[in-house]
């Protein structure tokens, strides 16, 4: 494998080569001199590495959760209604003695009498969908506990990554560990780590996710309750899915208490003795806040644990800047307020100005906004910034976000050609700000110039597969 290579490895069961619908894996390989970087990585450069790391994965997780958990939990559904019309209503119409029809609100309603001899065999026509339609249920209810196991996993990874650079947060000041413990153990570090991941293990096991969320609050000495509304939501997600798993999707007092204490929003609480529902609309909303509360605590514990703020919001760039390529607008907003909400260590020039250009961009992408509340937000967004000094680059880059392209093509080429952060090639097709711009003739004969492209011919998918981010660069994805 030669530098300017790397390798898209895909495998498939086997039996399915010839049909291609089962992919079992997909990874990008790149050279040993990743490797090697990695070799040579201090300490903290291998924390920072594993926080960014830890980011990107629960972003990924979010991501899923947005757009795939609920299509594939609506199946369920979409083949009920299938059924339902191809097969079980066609038996009931073939036996039905007379049929009303009722249109209001463009709900159509069907009303079929039928012969009481028909019961028994309309009945086990109906029974069929209406299993469908209860496993769909179910599925959608899985879908919001498997939403807490993954944040349980991540919560588990993340303090295990933050005791690993501070272990003294869990050792009591009075251990007692039995002689039989210690002869388990080959020396007094493999010891102390055992301990440390008993103690762990103990405080996730025995404690609600609030209590957890205090017991680091504490611990660390990070601020974690700052968004009341936030923890509250958050609540109540963790409780709904605790009826799912402990009360027979029933809301019981528990829940009616817990959610009071937490000062929840009732116009989102479950009332007493009602049945579990999940629907779309809440599986997104609880998506929300389970990643919020969870990526907010992560970057609020490496900033304080490593003193990097750069390299937490270089991972915020990014990952908002994952969200805008999904659409998930709001959610890239949500991440860039919260670093240039900071009121201390306040991001550098150029990341400052890389989280107010994704936060603009949020707002241009909106589908939810007019074209003029667009223009208006995003506008309010770069008057965080003076850009009367800008590179070369984000004067490129504020072209594209106001669609200006009267000289674009010279834009494009000082972009590739002057500053310190500059335009590169593949930035042109995997930067979520150009996506407009890629199909503007001018923008692209930019490109053809300042990268000496024989034709347009050249130019990749815009999916391209973008290099992994680099913690100790000062270009973040997005950028």
């Amino acid at each position: 494998m030669v530098d300017e290579t790397f390798v898209v490895e895909v495998k498939r069961s086997k039996e399915d080569v010839e049909q291609e619908s089962t992919i079992v894996g997909v990874k990008v390989l790149y050279g040993d001199d990743q490797r090697e970087k990695m070799d040579v990585q201090t300490r903290a450069e291998r924390h920072s590495a594993a926080f960014n790391k830890l980011s990107s994965s629960w972003t990924s997780t979010a991501i899923s959760f947005f757009e795939i958990v609920p299509l594939l939990s609506d199946l369920g559904f979409l083949y009920a209604d299938h059924a339902l019309d191809s097969k079980t209503l066609v038996h009931v119409r073939s036996l039905a003695v007379s049929v009303d029809e009722n249109e209001e609100s463009g709900v159509l309603t069907e009303r079929f009498t039928l012969n009481m001899r028909d019961s028994q065999s309309v009945s086990k026509s109906l029974s069929k969908t209406t299993q469908i339609v209860k496993t769909a249920g179910v599925m959608k209810r899985s879908a919001l506990a498997s939403l807490l196991s993954e944040y349980e996993a991540f919560i588990a990874d993340l303090l295990t990554l933050a005791i690993e650079i501070r272990p003294e947060i869990v050792v009591d000041d009075e251990p007692r560990i039995s002689l039989s413990d210690i002869s388990d153990f080959s020396s007094l570090e493999e010891l102390k780590e055992a301990q440390i991941k008993q103690r762990l293990d103990d405080m996730l096991r025995n404690s609600s996710h609030k209590e957890v969320l205090e017991w680091i609050g504490k611990k660390f000495k990070v601020e974690l309750f700052g968004d009341t509304q936030l923890i509250a939501d958050f609540v109540e997600v963790c409780q709904r899915r605790h009826l799912i798993s402990h009360a027979g999707s029933k809301v019981n007092k528990r829940y009616v208490r817990i959610c009071a204490e937490a000062d929840c929003n009732s116009d989102h609480m479950l009332k007493l003795h009602d049945s579990v529902n999940i629907d779309r609309t809440y599986l997104r909303r609880a998506t929300a806040r389970v990643y919020q509360v969870g990526y907010f605590t992560l970057h609020l514990l490496w900033q304080k644990l490593l003193s990097e703020p750069k390299k937490s919001d270089g991972s915020i760039v990014s990952c908002s800047h994952d969200f805008l390529e999904n659409d998930l607008t709001k959610m890239a907003r949500r991440l860039t307020q919260f670093s240039l909400s900071r009121k201390s260590k306040k991001p550098d020039n150029w990341m400052h100005a890389c989280l107010v250009i994704n936060e603009a961009q949020s707002y241009k992408f909106d589908p939810s906004l007019g074209a003029g509340e667009k223009r208006d937000l995003m506008e309010k967004s770069l008057r965080q910034k003076d850009w009367s000094e800008c590179s070369p680059m984000m004067e490129l880059v504020i072209a594209c976000l106001r669609d200006d392209y009267n000289g674009i093509e010279t834009k494009v080429t000082n972009a590739a050609k002057v500053g310190e952060n500059r335009l590169t090639y593949s930035d042109v097709f995997t930067y979520n700000i150009f996506r407009e711009a890629r199909d503007n003739s001018g923008f692209m004969e930019g490109v053809v110039e300042a990268f000496a492209l024989a034709d347009l011919g050249k130019k990749p998918d815009a999916v391209a597969l973008p290099a992994p981010v680099d913690t100790t660069s000062s270009k973040p994805k997005g950028a």
